[in-house]
């Protein structure tokens, strides 16, 4: 079995998680002290996709064992490393995926050592390339420490592809380069070899007024 930080099975069925998610689901809203103390409140069912954070929800008491009539106040997760603009990627993407289902076993397990290769959602394309390099690292990290296998998977994704487009483009630019060298190289050896023929022929023609002006002197 694989386990989070904080002691959730990432695989296997989960009734106590299940329990939170539903309490989440209704009424809990946490708020996110994150990185210059800056505070975001959001409902804690956006989440649900965090293992680490429904693990906050848990430590903090306020799961499954609380009264449905019982008021609670807004939960502070401390996220103090994060950045804003990583901090808005997440929750968009959050947002956006919250009502999807949780990836199976095999998905997640494959998903937790490799990429898969392509980033099917446009919605998500769309949102790694609106990110600047700095924010998509940031991103990048915080989706490993609080345990987001999906967004982390399309972001390693995104991250390769570009890699790889950065390699094939700095190849294009070496052969380009190459390939101007190489025309440059003939260019010179044209205008070369059009001197010499140049040169050759004025020799040519200096002899033969040369030789006219002897026979003409003989004569």
């Amino acid at each position: 079995m694989m386990f989070n930080d904080m002691g959730f099975d990432m695989v296997a069925p989960n009734p106590l998680r299940d329990k939170i998610l539903e309490k989440a689901k209704k009424t809990t809203i946490a708020q996110f002290k994150i990185k210059d103390d800056i505070i975001y409140q959001e409902e804690m069912f956006t989440f649900k996709k965090s293992y680490v954070i429904l693990d906050m929800f848990k430590d903090f008491a306020i799961g499954c064992c609380l009264p449905k009539d019982v008021d609670i106040d807004p939960i502070i997760i401390p996220l103090p490393h994060l950045p804003e603009k990583a901090m808005e990627a997440i929750i968009r993407w959050c947002r956006h995926h919250r009502d999807e289902p949780d990836m199976t076993r095999d998905q997640l397990t494959h998903n937790l050592y490799q990429c898969t290769g392509e980033i099917k959602d446009p919605w998500d394309l769309a949102l790694c390339e609106s990110l600047d390099e700095e924010t998509l690292f940031d991103v990048l990290l915080a989706t490993k420490y609080l345990c987001i296998p999906e967004m982390r998977d399309t972001l390693s994704t995104y991250i390769a592809q570009c890699m790889v487009a950065a390699e094939e483009e700095e190849k294009r630019q070496v052969k380009e380069k190459d390939q101007i060298a190489l025309e440059k190289r003939r260019a010179a050896r044209l205008e070369r070899e059009a001197a010499e023929k140049v040169a050759a022929e004025n020799a040519a023609t200096e002899k033969a007024t040369a030789e006219n002006a002897m026979i003409e002197d003989n004569s």
